[in-house]
């Protein structure tokens, strides 16, 4: 290295593929060398690169003439020559060159690639001449050193030196500035104190200090602010688990690296440039030569970079596993449903990393230590929320259970959230073991959320990565307090499924069916948590009979009957009100997979159970049930009779809104023996009930049962209309259910109209979805489908059909909605 300037070949090389925003791995494929090669002349492990490699370089990066001449010279001792300073000024728009550098040396020096964080280089390299201070925050493991330590290498601005200052050593705030003199060299002497003398060194300087690991002094944040003030050339470069907050400082959150959806695994190409497998794929070859990223194994790399969050120190210790444990195994291994199994997994760091990130749990430990004993017990808490969490929800679980063990009682929407539980969140979130999403992380605050009104501004989320979420209940299990936490959470969860409930069959179910899939995860939890004493006996079978239209209307068909099934199989003394509704969600779940004989038993058993509770409403609604499960097998003549008898029991009651269904359902039945004109007037005489009370999912259901009226009437056009006005509602509300029925009329419309692929494309749709959801269909509808679909092929041949129906099934479901949406008006 020359002495004069310190600057290497590598870190000229670093610099000006940086600046052309390119990653080690497209140069290296354009100058037809190995990434690793590059990778070890940017390091500096190959000091004297050949004149021809150089050249090849050169035209990768697109160097001019003169400058390439430079580079040529940079290449050989001397290192950097004046010319080379000043065609590097150039290349990166510099006022003017550089003078020689004097303090780059002592910068750690990688002995691995830098990958997955090139778009950040690029964007922090570009901030950091024009900002003082500029922190990198992010969890532990995220990559925050190795960052900035790339950025420092990159930056050409700091004539005077570049110096790295590890603050991991010490907790004493009052150690920064000795810490930082020892790395300057500065000394305190008798006649001009320690921050006196670091100022008189710095006054004149242009330099940047890259702070290491300074969450654990924070309260050293001051004696930075003071320091840059004083020195108008000095710049700093900090890493933090939390931000310092002082002025000046611009934070830059550093998230986890971008990963696949394991659910929908892209193409073995598209693959390869995820930032999360790119990192598993270099650490992975690293210990097994012979590791290559194939079609066999893409998908199980893919998955275990989503499980863990996409962060670089769990991949890392994962990969580093791949010589004993293919990705397949280790993904079972990470996904096994014991307690820590991620972490015991996640171990063996390299022995020259520094002891906290030599497994995850040591990393973790180090981030949990910085807490106080508050912050710890919120956090443990936290452990037991699945897929996130509202801040309300927080609240409730994190606060202490009153003597006795007993779940705190649930408190009203309007009740005052505990300032503590904010605050402490909110330090959570600095410390970056929680991260904020949704609306709050938009807008960049935790903010109290108005759970009054849970449709129109939908409460902010945080959550835990999961590899935090296991750490968190291992502390709370060492704890003791597992089981309260875990009731706290059941109660929450119990209270939020039987609110829900009734607005499911509301006007307006959208926004709650909506929180309800938010929330899912939590719920299931609950669910698996229903063996444990929360609350009050049959719980689980109270929550599971709560979310039975939850699981009907959105399509999780299977899961809800399980959960139904399993929830009475814990606990046989559940009250007749109870069992009757999970029979009734049961009955349901099961008429739509298509398993009719279950369906009836169940029905049967509520409509007993509702007569002998003497609720006359719960009998009529058990009617309606076996009527419209009468219809589904073509049973028509006992479909009439039942409905018949509910209707005259709802006009008995005064029930507007269960009185139209039962219009909706007399009209159908009607429909299927060809009384065409009683079918209309009924379910127009239905619709118009539904209209005046606003219940927007009946509405839907009836304008899709008089669509096929039309259809039968033979009005294709007019019955396009009512489906697609029909769509538009059940996607607003997002009832996948009720999609399956819209799109499968616009696709018999279209084929009735001569739209030949149209209708193979919106069969194709309607198909994936109705598979997606395990639903069922009709049996007298698939025949009559099939003979439209059979015309549909003689029209357009069936290469052309297969084609367009392959199409439709490959389609997300916004697509599908706007495919069948394109060619027609809702009426």
């Amino acid at each position: 290295m020359d002495t004069t300037s310190g600057i290497t070949f590598g870190d000229l090389l670093r610099r000006y593929r940086v600046a052309s925003g390119i990653t080690q791995e497209t140069l290296a494929e354009r100058a037809g060398m190995s990434v690793r090669g590059l990778s070890d002349l940017e390091r500096g492990a190959r000091r004297a690169p050949h004149r021809d490699t150089v050249l090849r370089l050169a035209d990768a990066l697109g160097i001019a003439p003169d400058v390439r001449e430079s580079l040529l010279a940079a290449a050989r001792p001397p290192r950097m020559t004046a010319p080379v300073l000043a065609a590097l000024a150039a290349t990166t728009r510099m006022a003017s060159p550089p003078v020689p550098v004097i303090a780059e040396a002592n910068l750690p020096v990688a002995l691995t690639g830098f990958v997955g964080r090139t778009e950040e280089l690029a964007d922090l390299t570009r901030r950091l001449p024009r900002t003082r201070l500029l922190t990198l925050t992010g969890m532990g493991g995220c990559g925050k050193t190795r960052l900035a330590v790339e950025v420092a290498r990159a930056a050409v601005e700091f004539v005077d030196g570049v110096v790295f200052v590890d603050l991991a050593p010490i907790t004493d705030p009052a150690l920064v500035l000795p810490t930082v003199a020892l790395a300057l060299g500065v000394r305190e002497a008798r006649e001009q104190p320690l921050d006196k003398a670091l100022t008189a060194y710095l006054r004149e300087k242009r330099m940047l200090l890259v702070l290491d690991n300074f969450e654990q002094v924070l309260d050293a944040a001051t004696t930075i602010a003071d320091m840059l003030r004083a020195c108008p050339g000095l710049t700093a470069l900090v890493t933090s688990r939390a931000a310092l907050r002082i002025s000046g400082e611009q934070e830059y959150p550093l998230a986890p690296l971008p990963t696949p959806d394991p659910a929908r695994t892209p193409p073995l190409d598209v693959l390869r440039a995820y930032p999360a497998v790119m990192l598993f794929h270099e650490r992975a070859s690293a210990v097994d030569p012979a590791f290559a990223l194939t079609s066999d194994n893409c998908a199980a790399v893919a998955a275990i970079c989503a499980h863990l969050d996409g962060l670089p120190l769990s991949i890392e210790l994962a990969a580093a596993r791949v010589r004993l444990l293919p990705p397949a195994a280790l993904l079972a291994r990470l996904r096994e449903p014991l307690p820590g199994a991620t972490l015991r997994l996640l171990t063996s760091g390299a022995r020259d990393l520094p002891v906290r990130q030599r497994t995850l749990r040591d990393m973790l430990a180090w981030s949990h230590g910085l807490l106080d004993e508050r912050e710890q017990r919120l956090f443990r808490a936290l452990g037991v929320f699945a897929g996130g969490f509202t801040l309300e929800a927080a609240d409730f679980v994190g606060r202490s259970a009153p003597a006795g063990g007993e779940a705190p009682p649930a408190r009203a929407a309007d009740d005052a959230l505990d300032p503590d539980t904010l605050e402490r969140l909110e330090r959570l979130a600095a410390h970056s073991l929680v991260i904020v999403t949704g609306r709050a992380a938009e807008a960049g605050d935790v903010s109290a959320p108005d759970v009054t009104a849970p449709a129109d501004r939908p409460a902010p989320r945080y959550r835990l990565l999961e590899t935090v979420r296991e750490y968190a209940l291992e502390q709370l299990a060492a704890t003791g307090e597992m089981e309260a936490a875990r009731e706290r959470h059941a109660a929450y969860f119990l209270t939020l499924a039987e609110q829900a409930a009734p607005h499911l069959h509301g006007p307006d179910p959208g926004p709650w069916l909506a929180r309800l899939e938010t929330e899912h995860d939590n719920l299931r939890a609950a669910l698996a948590w229903g063996d444990t004493p929360v609350a009050t006996p049959g719980f689980a079978a109270r929550l599971a009979a709560a979310l039975g239209w939850f699981w009907y209307r959105h399509g999780h068909l299977s899961e809800g009957r399980r959960a139904l099934a399993a929830a009475l199989d814990r606990d046989r003394s559940v009250p007749a009100a109870v069992r009757a509704r999970v029979a009734t969600s049961t009955g349901a779940l099961a008429a739509a997979q298509g398993d009719f004989a279950a369906a009836r038993a169940a029905f049967e058993e509520c409509l007993a159970l509702k007569r002998e509770l003497g609720d006359l409403e719960g009998v009529a609604a058990a009617l309606t049930n076996l009527g419209t499960l009468a219809y589904e097998q073509d049973d028509l003549d006992t479909a009439w009779t039942i409905h018949q008898e509910a209707l005259a029991l709802k006009h008995e009651l005064g029930d507007q809104r269960r009185i139209g269904l039962t219009l909706g359902s007399l009209g159908m039945v009607a429909n299927a023996r060809g009384d065409f004109s009683m079918a209309r007037g009924l379910m127009e005489e239905g619709l118009s009930l539904f209209r005046a009370t606003g219940e927007q999912a009946y509405i839907a259901n009836m304008l899709d049962n008089l669509g096929d009226v039309l259809l039968r009437e033979g009005d294709p056009e007019g019955a396009d209309g009512l489906f697609a006005e029909g769509l538009a509602i059940q996607w607003t509300l997002g009832d996948r259910r009720g999609l399956v029925y819209s799109l499968a009329g616009c696709a018999r419309a279209a084929a009735m109209q001569g739209q030949a692929e149209r209708a193979a494309r919106l069969d194709g749709a309607t198909e994936a979805l109705r598979a997606a959801i395990g639903m069922a269909s009709n049996p007298a509808d698939r025949q009559a489908d099939e003979e439209r679909l059979a015309a549909v092929r003689a029209r357009i041949g069936a290469d052309a059909f297969a084609a367009a129906r392959a199409h439709g099934q490959s389609l997300s479901l916004e697509q599908a909605v706007a495919e069948a949406l394109a060619e027609t008006s809702p009426a």
